[in-house]
């Protein structure tokens, strides 16, 4: 019976020539604004968020403006 193991390391190293080539790296993150742009589903509580801080920020600067108004109008008044 012939024996194949001379035969085998050659077997391998021509395989490994046929072998595909390995996938690319992943390519990095994109940056923040990119990012809401090409994932739109992942910018909605971003989104979300930046009303919900604009709202508070407008009702404090009414409070805050309509106390300065009435104290003003009260400084007046007496």
């Amino acid at each position: 019976m012939i024996s194949l193991f001379p035969f085998l390391p050659f077997s391998r190293l021509s395989f490994a020539f046929f072998l595909p080539p390995p996938p690319p790296p992943p390519p990095p993150p994109p940056p923040f604004p990119v990012f809401l742009v090409c994932y739109p589903q992942a910018a909605t509580p971003i989104i979300i968020i930046i009303i919900i801080i604009t709202i508070i920020i407008i009702i404090i600067a009414v409070i805050t403006t309509t106390s300065t108004t009435t104290t003003i109008i009260n400084i007046f008044t007496f």
